[in-house]
């Protein structure tokens, strides 16, 4: 209605801070001013938000973490997004209001967490979490602006990749022998495999005749359980055609595992894993990095002596098991595999990612091309 001042007043009723429901009056110079700002005001209190202007970001962090994350998101990412909220972002800048949250909180935020000793990636990580969060309350009409998006994240200085020689790659595999996890080594190293990918192979996705692997699930660890579930990017659903050395590797362990199927009798659980424990459930895998290091150390490839504090000789390892997908890259880099091809076998996402992360590979490969171009144009080109 109009009021004797010649502003327009409209009512509205909505949620409070605590939690009851209360009439809250709008003003605006014309009646369309008026009635967007009672829109506006339902609009919040239908999100479960409290329309007073003491709303903090805490409370918005936990609404959105509740109805828009947890439904959206896979289940280890949503525990990740919820670890990153509860330790990174509520405890620095929660208190702060929503609608009063600047750039200059951000960036505020991400120096706090980069002067604790934060890596780089995880506060970069920490401001794509806030980032995200307050996109939907954008998209919510809640805010004007995402502050976290005019915020700059940290550089993240290139690591350089670190990939096995074929001299190593054999050494290791050629240790590995009978070991009851070799299949894992051999795969990881002629297809690249992530660490979930190969726990979470599948023998229904594998024809040995036909010689291809599909690759569609992964192991991963929530709220301290082993899941089995759906890779969540398309780029990761692929299948592969398989090499000799992989075929038989796999042949060799279908046998080993039906062996311990056979003495584990009913205890078994069928879990269609390739790999798994001795009673078919899925392999923990920190366990998987452990066997890993110690057939590193076995092998002496990617290992360090030192001399630990009771006199006793230990071991560092310069080489993760990630690096096997690295090493996989680089063999097929080196044997005239094109940048796209890669991609594939790998799963990444673009191309770009493929060309930024093995571009210390490229430097060898176009020395090679530009002596083809001499062999190839090398008799007409002094004519």
């Amino acid at each position: 209605m109009l009021r004797k001042d010649g502003r327009w007043q409209g009512a509205v009723y909505v949620l409070t801070s605590d939690g009851t429901i209360r009439r809250k009056f709008v003003y605006g110079k014309t009646g369309a001013e008026a009635t967007r700002k009672m829109v506006d005001a339902r609009k919040r209190s239908d999100l479960g938000l409290p329309a007073d202007a003491t709303t903090k970001l805490a409370d918005y962090l936990a609404q959105w973490l509740r109805d828009v994350a947890r439904p959206q998101l896979r289940p280890r990412t949503f525990e990740m997004y919820s670890r990153c909220v509860d330790r990174h972002i509520v405890p620095t800048i929660g208190r702060k209001r929503l609608n009063a949250l600047s750039p200059a909180d951000v960036r505020k935020l991400l120096n706090d967490k980069t002067n604790a000793g934060l890596a780089p990636r995880t506060v970069s990580y920490v401001r794509a979490v806030l980032r995200s969060a307050l996109s939907q309350a954008v998209r919510d009409g809640l805010l004007q602006r995402n502050v976290a998006a005019l915020a700059k994240p940290p550089r993240i200085p290139r690591s350089e990749v670190k990939a096995l020689s074929p001299v190593e790659a054999n050494k290791l595999l050629a240790t590995a022998r009978g070991d009851r996890l070799r299949a894992v080594w051999v795969i990881a190293l002629s297809l690249g495999l992530r660490r979930s990918e190969l726990l979470g192979l599948s023998w229904s996705g594998i024809d040995l005749e036909r010689r291809t692997l599909r690759v569609a699930r992964g192991v991963q660890r929530v709220d301290g359980h082993l899941v089995l579930d759906e890779l969540k990017s398309a780029t990761s659903h692929r299948t592969l055609p398989l090499p000799h050395v992989v075929v038989e590797a796999l042949e060799v362990h279908r046998t080993r595992q039906a062996n311990e199927r056979l003495v584990a009798g009913r205890a078994w659980q069928d879990c269609d894993l390739v790999f798994c424990t001795e009673i078919g459930t899925p392999l923990d895998p920190r366990n998987l990095n452990r066997s890993f290091r110690a057939l590193l150390i076995r092998a002496g490839v990617g290992v360090d002596p030192v001399e630990t504090a009771d006199g006793r000789t230990g071991w560092t390892t310069r080489v993760r098991l990630h690096d096997l997908r690295h090493s996989c890259a680089s063999f097929l880099l080196s044997q005239g595999a094109s940048p796209r091809v890669v991609m594939e076998v790998l799963g990444h996402s673009g191309i770009a990612v493929t060309m930024n992360t093995y571009a210390h590979v490229l430097p060898t490969l176009l020395g090679d091309a530009m002596a083809g171009m001499d062999d190839l144009l090398g008799g007409t080109a002094g004519a």
